[in-house]
């Protein structure tokens, strides 16, 4: 076996369609896919078995989080080399063979890496709100104009994606 792909998921089942249909595409050849499946409560193994039969699947009794997952995944593994991918990912078809082939260059190269792109582009926001100075109201000594506070916790009602990623002007 020339390559292992290992990717980790928990309660992912929606971006599997994608990430394993683009893995069983790699021109890469004999390559295992191994999806390790870290105690999902949203049908991703019974999916995974269903829809992807030629997909090891490594089901964990409970949630080892990312890094125990992909150990998992490793020590399971039967690739001379093993690549890690996230589950929300969605590969071109020559990655694991561009990958691999960086490997071979030389025996002293311990791991490469690929460039990751953004899979949807960013949706630019814009928020009129009105503000207030809690010291101008008699609220506190605070005499910052506040409006709205978006951060890594806010959610987007209808986004698919639940990591926002913010960029700063």
């Amino acid at each position: 076996m020339l390559g292992s792909v290992i990717s980790v998921t928990y309660n992912g089942r929606r971006f599997l369609p994608d990430l394993l249909s683009s893995l069983e595409k790699q021109t890469s050849p004999r390559t295992e896919i191994i999806l390790v499946d870290n105690a999902s409560t949203d049908g991703t193994s019974e999916f995974v078995e269903r829809s992807f039969p030629n997909v090891r699947l490594i089901r964990s009794q409970e949630n080892l989080g990312f890094c125990g997952g992909n150990n998992l995944g490793i020590r399971a593994s039967r690739g001379e080399y093993v690549a890690l991918i996230n589950n929300d990912t969605i590969p071109d078809e020559n990655w694991l063979a561009e990958l691999i082939a960086e490997a071979r260059v030389s025996p002293d190269i311990g791991a490469v890496a690929s460039k990751v792109l953004f899979l949807r582009p960013f949706v630019q926001v814009t928020l009129e709100v009105e503000t207030f100075n809690p010291a101008a109201e008699g609220m506190s000594s605070d005499d910052r104009d506040l409006g709205v506070l978006f951060d890594s916790a806010s959610k987007f009602e209808s986004c698919d994606y639940d990591k926002p990623i913010f960029k700063d002007k």
